[in-house]
């Protein structure tokens, strides 16, 4: 894609910043996922109904373990073993999602620093045909909203 612009960002970019094509292709099929996941979905098939079911199943079974573990040991009713694991489960969770949110806007603004650096190594007639190709997509987008 870049050799379309003639553009050289191997000596203006660090390695370790630069993103390559497939991470690229991989971020966008994941938000088409999220913003249209109720019709691509179920298009995939009914496998993945099961398959959440058995992670499901696989995670009850964990916990319980967990619970029986936390009875058995530290002499706990069930209540509160239940109430351990339901917010040490939300304690992770919560990593979990600050951590990849933290991944997600720092990728974020690696993608924008990539962006600025290669806008300003273009042409004037490549912004142009830029600008174009990303209001025939904006229209794209908006387009079925209208119909």
């Amino acid at each position: 894609m870049l050799k379309k612009y003639n553009l050289n960002l191997n000596q203006s970019l660090d390695l370790k910043h630069r993103i390559s094509d497939k991470k690229v292709i991989y971020n966008v099929i994941l938000v088409i996922l999220i913003v249209f996941w109720d019709t691509v979905i179920p298009s995939i098939g009914h496998f993945l109904p099961a398959i959440g079911h058995v992670l499901y199943l696989a995670l009850e079974v964990i916990n319980t373990i967990i619970e029986h573990f936390l009875e058995h040991n530290f002499h706990l009713s069930p209540r509160e073993s239940e109430m351990m694991v339901f917010w040490g489960g939300m304690i992770i969770d919560f990593v979990l999602l600050c951590y990849f949110l933290r991944k997600a806007y720092l990728k974020t603004i690696a993608l924008f620093e990539d962006a600025k650096i290669k806008w300003r190594m273009m042409e004037d007639n490549q912004k142009n045909a830029l600008y174009i190709k990303v209001a025939v997509v904006i229209s794209m987008l908006v387009l079925p909203f209208f119909f």
